[in-house]
């Protein structure tokens, strides 16, 4: 398929649309019996950005997203177990450049949790305004908006958490669906937020924009 579509297999993805491809989320968000799993749970064989990391069910909207995207791959890297670019994956490492927002997410046992940015409660959180791949060790995570709608509100994005082993590398730990979350936030108003002082990323674009590394 690769070769007919002349693009670039990247974990259960394609290169060509690898930000729309992004935006997946887990299927526990619409069975109300099953909460989200412990944080490092999954098959453990795919990187954290991928749907092929999880080994429950993943629905995904890519088809109908609309929007502009708002963010940039700077570059992708698959290191597989042998040449078949399909195969057993030993290593993925997405780079992207964007804005950058600190949240803290409190689930308190809640099936909607709470949510602080720039520095107030987020008022009026929908059901589907923020999705968690996994329960979270700590309530501080890093948001990467990729794409807003007009005029320029901020639409998806990845919710990410520092890894610990280099400055600015991050793992997923679920997507927000701002139509609900951030609904009266414009991109340009990004510079005007207060970001917490545990905000981390591994290269200041100076343009208001990051570098990140998602492992």
């Amino acid at each position: 398929m690769a070769q007919a579509l002349d693009d670039e297999y990247c974990v259960g993805m394609w290169r060509s649309h690898l930000l729309q491809d992004l935006c997946w989320f887990c299927e526990f968000w619409f069975m109300t019996s099953i909460d989200p799993p412990p944080f490092g749970s999954g098959t453990g064989a795919a990187p954290s950005w991928s749907w092929a990391s999880r080994d429950d069910g993943i629905w995904s909207r890519t088809h109908n997203l609309e929007g502009k995207a708002v963010a940039n791959i700077v570059s992708c890297v698959v290191q597989t177990a042998t040449a078949d670019r399909t195969g057993a994956v030993e290593r993925g490492e997405l780079r992207l450049s964007g804005s950058l927002i600190t949240m803290r997410v409190y689930e308190d046992g809640a099936r909607i949790p709470k949510v602080f940015y720039n520095e107030k409660v987020n008022e009026g959180m929908w059901h589907d305004g923020i999705r968690l791949d996994h329960h979270l060790l700590s309530p501080n995570v890093h948001c990467l908006p990729l794409f807003s709608d007009e005029p320029e509100n901020l639409k998806r994005g990845l919710l990410l958490v520092p890894t610990g082993v280099a400055r600015g590398q991050f793992r997923r730990v679920g997507l927000f669906w701002s139509d609900h979350l951030i609904t009266q936030t414009k991109l340009p108003e990004l510079a005007q937020f207060r970001n917490e002082d545990w905000m981390e990323y591994e290269e200041d674009c100076g343009d208001g924009k990051y570098v990140v590394s998602i492992i």
